[in-house]
């Protein structure tokens, strides 16, 4: 038997495949206690929860783009001109508007790289995290 490949399963079918691993692993377990079926159905369902488990990291790492970083003048001009509040994101270098943010960029889904910027005072920790030394 061979498991299909985890980028054709797409994220329902990678939730699915770990679901039917867990549930064949208890199945298994319940009906033989130990032996031989039980090495067979472990086996089986470390596939099926690793394979799901690849599919649902791949569709989740296909749904975040990859974005330019933008240049240093131009994320301090927007930094300057921005309305607060907004988020800055430090890994992918780009400025959010107030509606667009969670506490996690919209774009690469990082969320110790993010910064929230509610004050004036707080402009200052933005540049500095983007790393502007002009």
């Amino acid at each position: 038997m061979q498991l299909p490949d985890p980028s054709e399963l797409g994220l329902v079918g990678g939730v699915i495949a770990v679901i039917v691993g867990v549930l064949a692993a208890v199945f298994v377990y319940t009906i033989s206690g130990n032996g031989t079926l039980w090495i067979g159905g472990a086996f089986l369902s470390a596939g099926l929860i690793f394979t799901g488990s690849l599919a649902i990291a791949k569709a989740r790492s296909e749904r975040l783009p990859e974005v330019a970083a933008l240049p240093d003048e131009y994320l301090e001009i927007k930094l300057v001109e921005a309305a607060l509040p907004f988020g800055v994101c430090v890994r992918c270098r780009q400025i959010d508007e107030p509606a667009a943010f969670h506490g996690r960029c919209p774009r690469c889904d990082a969320g110790a790289d993010y910064v929230v910027v509610e004050l004036d005072a707080e402009r200052q920790l933005a540049r500095s995290s983007l790393g502007i030394t002009q």
